[in-house]
């Protein structure tokens, strides 16, 4: 990945992992993904050894993904406030 930058003046990006305990971690790596687009595509070109790269419909996808799970990112940042919530709750529940 180092090698790959430099040819670009991209700025290095670490990616996080999507982890299957928290489902929001897939969001973080949507977005962190979607906002690092020229940096993974250089990686492709430069490392990747024959995997495919990404087609305009691969990366509409993933944003279409990103923006679905976004509301549930958000509503989950809500509600993990610390702080009363009762008003929430009784919405929930209705």
């Amino acid at each position: 990945m180092e090698e790959a930058m430099p040819c670009e003046e991209l700025p290095e990006k670490i990616i996080p992992y999507d982890v299957g305990t928290r489902w929001n971690s897939t969001y973080q790596m949507l977005k962190e993904s979607l906002e690092s687009r020229k940096q993974i595509q250089r990686f492709m070109v430069v490392e990747a050894m024959g995997i495919p790269l990404f087609t305009a419909k691969d990366w509409d996808q993933l944003r279409q993904l990103k923006d679905i799970l976004a509301k549930f990112d958000e509503f989950t940042r809500l509600v993990s406030k610390s702080g009363p919530q009762l008003s929430l709750s009784i919405a929930l529940i209705s």
